[in-house]
Parts: C-alpha cells; structure tokens; sequence
C-alpha cells in the first residue's frame, strides 16, 4: 500500500493510524477550512500521508508497477450534514459487506472498504457493481475510486468502526468482458445502424475537436467507471456503432495504460444493443469535456 515514496503498510496499521487520531492536529485544521476557504483545504488535505488500499506499487504509483493486490474496494460517501453523518455511518456498517467505516478528512464525508472475489484485471467492474449495489444507501457515492491506484488520504476517527466477521463481495460473472454472450442473443439491427437522429454533421464535428483537444492536452474523460460508461451511452444515442466505435475507443485510448480495447468495445456494443433514446445524449459527453477545459462550439 502506498506509492515510490511513501512506507509500505498494512491495512490494519492504517485503520488504527485513523482510529488512534495520529493526524489529529492537520485534520482538524483541514476541517475548519472546509467550509471557508475550499483551496487551502485542499491544501491542507494534500499535507496529510495517503494510501492506496486497493493494491501496493514499485517504483511508481502506476498499474504497470502494481505489486499486489488487495482485493479491497474503498468508497466514499460525501457532502452530508453531521446528524445525517452519524445515521449512514451505523446504516452502512450494518451490511454485511462494510469491513471498516470511518470520517473522512472533510468531516462531511464517508470511507468504508469492501473485499471483492475479482482480481487486479477487474478492478474497475469491480468497484461499478460494490457502488452500485451500495447506493441502495446513498445517492453521494464517489465514482471517482475506480482507478486502482487511487490514493486516500488518512483521517482522523476515535470511532472508526471495523468488523472481525464480514462477507466478501461476489463480483458477478456478467460484467462487461461477458457482454460479448449477450450480444450474439439479440440482432436487432436498427440499435446498430439506424440513422435516424444519429450521425449528424454538427455531432461528429464537436466530437472530433473534443478528442483533438484531449489529446493535445493530454486529458480524458473516461478515467472513471461513471464516465466512463455514460460516455459509452451518450455515443450509442449520437451514433451509429460503425461511427461511435471509432470515437468511442479514441477517447478510451486517452486513457493510455489503464485502457482495456476489448473491454471498452464490449461496453460500448453493451450500450447499443440497450440503449434508451433520450435519456443520456451528447450533451453529457461534452458535459465531462468541458471540465476539462473543452469549450463547447456554438
């Protein structure tokens, strides 16, 4: 756990760094700053050690140096009130899936981790099917978590809760690399090829600058398993399959090592053969563009 520069240490180590209030002091000043002053707590959250609980690194905090893996799924749970805090902290300890629950460094804000039967490789299928199961509890999960080498930053919690009996969570067989099975059930061509609203001239060229700009850049957004599949679905609403795949797997590409062709082209065949007209478009595309900077054509 950890990157380059940082020591190597256990899960449980951490947990009792959080439970023993190790930090307390910068915590707590990170804290007051919450509310007032949103960069310098940023700041001061940077100054506090970080982990990374889902696996351990080499030389540096990337996959292709990944050590070991954990099998651990860290979720967040932010923006709420301190009396709705204290309810979801207990409500999601209950379930049986919940290893650890702590307060997170904003104060407003939830950690908890979940062990998952996946490996290293299913990662990101991994951490969409834990979120999606415990938004049941909350609507303010954080997708953000999906990158295995995600760093969380310590805390501070006397109370943080930690379970000695817990079941493992069983990432199902029917994720996005099996996709392929359902795709050769249904041939329901129209999905595919028809034009009709699709494959306009304005749409291919604001799709074109957003991943010229991108590229140019060096940015993505498809980095997180949310954008990453509500991408998928704005392309299978503006495209045909033909055109989309192009797109779609350019803009996946930018997501250089972290990048898994067949599994984003499962994904995106995914979407089309269940697509929903209307409900996500274009819009959210150019939506994760410009908070990248992209701006938007009129």
């Amino acid at each position: 756990m950890g990157d380059a520069v940082s020591t190597l240490v256990t899960v449980m180590q951490e947990l009792q760094t959080i439970k023993d209030c190790v930090f307390q002091q910068t915590v707590t000043r990170a804290r007051e700053m919450y509310f007032t002053d949103r960069k310098a707590y940023a700041w001061a959250k940077k100054s506090l050690p970080a982990v990374t609980f889902s696996a351990s690194f080499g030389e540096a905090r990337q996959s292709q140096y990944l050590i070991a893996y954990s099998h651990l799924i860290v979720i967040d749970i932010d923006g709420m009130d301190e009396e709705e805090l204290l309810g979801m902290k207990a409500l999601i300890f209950s379930d049986p899936f919940t290893i650890a629950i702590w307060i997170s460094p904003s104060g407003r804000g939830l950690k908890f981790l979940v062990e998952v039967t996946s490996g290293a490789d299913n990662h990101r299928d991994a951490y969409g099917q834990v979120v999606a199961y415990f938004r049941k509890y909350a609507d303010k999960i954080d997708f953000s978590g999906s990158d295995i080498t995600r760093l969380c930053f310590t805390s501070s919690d006397k109370d943080l809760l930690l379970k000695e009996d817990y079941k493992v969570f069983e990432v199902q067989a029917q994720t996005i690399k099996d996709l392929k099975v359902l795709r050769l059930k249904r041939s329901d061509r129209t999905l595919l090829f028809g034009t009709y609203g699709r494959n306009k001239f304005g749409d291919r060229e604001q799709v074109t600058r957003v991943i010229e700009y991108l590229t140019k850049h060096e940015l993505s957004i498809t980095g997180t398993y949310e954008s990453w599949f509500k991408v998928a679905l704005a392309i299978s609403n503006t495209f045909t399959i033909d055109v989309g795949m192009e797109f779609f797997l350019a803009l996946c590409r930018l997501d250089q090592e972290l990048h898994d062709e067949e599994r984003s082209m499962a994904l995106l065949e995914y979407c089309y053969l269940n697509r929903r007209v209307n409900q996500v478009g274009l819009g959210t595309l150019l939506y994760f563009a410009k908070r990248q900077g992209f701006i938007v054509k009129k």
